[in-house]
């Protein structure tokens, strides 16, 4: 129950941070944001389907360690090697969910802030 719990407020904090073009510390701090394949900004059904689609690595390394030990956990590269292979070096999560994630631009800083 605790697991699901964990589960359930991480979707809630990424569905938050990445719907309707906010983005979470990591992402403004590194001037990354996620869009649609149009450019869109996500809404909240497309922000959790990429939450649920990027737990797709540890499920599979989860799975690859109960089918083979410790060398099944090297399943879990596959979704990011997926990145390699891809045409728009996006991840398998990306792809799947249709979202990708996009470098902004540096914003100018404002000369009054400066001082």
């Amino acid at each position: 129950m605790f697991q699901l719990a964990l589960f359930s407020v991480g979707g809630l904090y990424f569905g938050w941070s990445w719907s309707e073009g906010r983005r979470s510390l990591p992402m403004s701090t590194w001037q990354l944001r996620l869009q649609t394949r149009a450019g869109q900004a996500l809404n909240w059904h497309r922000a959790l389907k990429r939450y649920f689609f990027a737990w797709c690595a540890p499920l599979l390394a989860l799975g690859g360690y109960l089918a083979a030990g410790p060398w099944g956990l090297s399943a879990a590269t596959l979704p990011y090697l997926w990145a390699l292979l891809d045409q728009d070096r996006q991840f398998l999560h990306d792809r799947l969910a249709g979202t990708r994630l996009v470098r902004d631009p540096p914003t100018q800083l404002r000369k009054d802030a400066a001082a």
